[in-house]
């Protein structure tokens, strides 16, 4: 066989391919350092840099970026920055300088708390309350929304009402403890310690509270309330695929209930969460990785029983044209078991 000899060009072009590589893999390995290219200390200082700006434009962002202590801050973690003769030079003063987010949080903290405190007083004023107690404004941590505590119903309803309304749109992040005296609200501050005490006490059990809302709500602590108790059948001796319960027309059922509003549904003693699946092993649905009694597959869920029903409607109509049939009872009081 005649061979053809390889173009000069091409041999050419060959070469400088590899001469190339083989300079960026030596330039990989810290042998050769290409023109133009970076050292480490000057990437370290402009990666340093770039926290300094995300640091400042996080501050302006939360309106706190002239707080004395957090200008100082960014101002000497910018210099140390530049000054470094070395990357880890520049590790260490960022690591000396990690409390710059707390100090931004402080001051937004006690910024929004400020805002808080002058709109109690606005209210008070503009409802010419002139009483003294105590009251406590409590974010709710799911929804930001604010709830006013008032033991000694200092506040009449609509302006409680109007208050919570108002201060839900200032973003507090902890509950915010207020003195009033004759009509005039302040931050309280704890004579001693063990008035300090009793209020963590209160704070710690109102956001167990407000966590056993949101492992309700999620799925994984129990939840009780009006509801309906659903029961799907099998088509009387049926055994065809489409006479048969399947597993989705389990999920066609929860995503009706979900969409009018359960705040949370059961299948077969399984509480549906986020990551919870419905499927079909061979005849068996299963549902969170365990196979639910079948015929009939028993469906709860909580939420406003007449509104959880007429959602089901169409369902019904699905379940009677295969011969199947589709059970709905309204209950007043329905438990669903938390996820396990």
């Amino acid at each position: 066989m005649k061979r053809h000899p390889v173009p000069l060009w091409l041999q050419a072009v060959l070469l400088l391919a590899v001469s190339l590589n083989s300079l960026l893999v030596a330039q990989w390995l810290h042998l050769v350092r290409l023109p133009g290219s970076k050292d480490d200390l000057t990437l370290a200082k402009e990666g340093g840099l770039a926290l300094v700006s995300y640091y400042q434009k996080l501050a302006e962002a939360r309106g706190v970026a002239g707080e004395e202590k957090v200008q100082a801050s960014l101002k000497r973690l910018e210099r140390e920055i530049k000054a470094a003769r070395a990357p880890a030079q520049v590790a260490e003063a960022i690591g000396r300088y990690d409390q710059i987010l707390g100090l931004i949080d402080a001051a937004y903290l006690q910024r929004q708390e400020g805002k808080a405190v002058a709109l109690v007083n606005l209210e008070l004023e503009r409802s010419k309350v002139r009483v003294s107690g105590p009251l406590v404004l409590h974010p709710d941590p799911m929804t930001g929304r604010i709830a006013v505590e008032d033991e000694q119903a200092l506040l009449p309803p609509p302006v409680k009402a109007r208050l919570e309304e108002e201060a839900s749109d200032l973003g507090l992040q902890r509950a915010l403890r207020l003195e009033v005296v004759e009509g005039r609200a302040r931050i309280a501050t704890p004579a001693d310690q063990k008035q300090k005490l009793a209020l963590l006490r209160a704070e710690l059990e109102h956001l167990r509270a407000s966590l056993n809302e949101i492992r309700a709500a999620a799925g994984f602590a129990p939840l009780s309330g009006p509801g309906v108790i659903v029961r799907a059948y099998d088509a009387p001796h049926g055994h065809s695929w489409e006479q048969i319960v399947h597993d989705q027309n389990v999920r066609d059922l929860v995503n009706q209930l979900l969409g009018a509003g359960a705040q949370g549904v059961e299948v077969g003693g399984q509480r549906i969460v986020a990551t919870s699946s419905i499927r079909c092993l061979g005849p068996v649905v299963v549902v969170n990785q365990k196979p639910v009694e079948p015929n009939p597959i028993v469906i709860k869920a909580v939420g406003s029983p007449q509104r959880l029903a007429r959602s089901l409607d169409f369902m019904r109509r699905v379940f009677a044209a295969t011969g199947k049939r589709l059970e709905v009872e309204l209950s007043s009081q329905v438990v669903l078991a938390g996820y396990h």
